[in-house]
């Protein structure tokens, strides 16, 4: 995947499923690339903000009433560029995350990093979220780093 600029319009996060995907940073240039069904959830971010230095930001967010079979097992973050073949994965989080979580009709709620690196930054991919699923019975946060960004 070539360079692009990181605009703080129509960004994205869907929860992701293993079970009908394998990540492959290599290959995964665009969100044509990533099976419908490893999608469990998807949502657009708000309040995103993207420093000069490289520095996201956004508020956090929930998944209402997510349900299903397949676990979730990492995050994806994604430019949303009006359709799958022109929509650009930006971060794949799937360390320290807590996961998998598997969906029981509750919510499930990303609380983004309010530190110094926020969701990531760009040199180095630094930042701790934690992601906790709610009702029927809420769990504690636990805290995840980000992973690799597509090349």
């Amino acid at each position: 995947m070539g360079n692009f600029a990181l605009m703080p319009e129509h960004l994205r996060v869907c929860l992701i499923s293993l079970s009908h995907y394998t990540p492959n940073k290599n290959t995964d240039s665009t969100m044509e690339d990533i099976p419908k069904k490893a999608i469990l959830s998807d949502a657009e971010l708000s309040g995103v903000t993207v420093s000069p230095g490289g520095t996201l930001d956004a508020a956090d967010i929930t998944f209402p009433n997510v349900s299903g079979p397949d676990v979730i097992d990492a995050l994806l973050l994604y430019q949303d560029g009006g359709s799958p073949d022109k929509s650009i994965p930006i971060a794949y989080i799937d360390s320290n995350l807590g996961l998998p979580i598997t969906p029981n009709g509750g919510n499930i709620t990303i609380n983004w990093n309010n530190g110094k690196d926020k969701i990531f930054t760009l040199d180095g991919l630094h930042g701790t979220n934690s992601v906790e699923a709610e009702d029927p019975e809420p769990e504690t946060p636990e805290w995840l780093e980000n992973g690799d960004l597509p090349s």
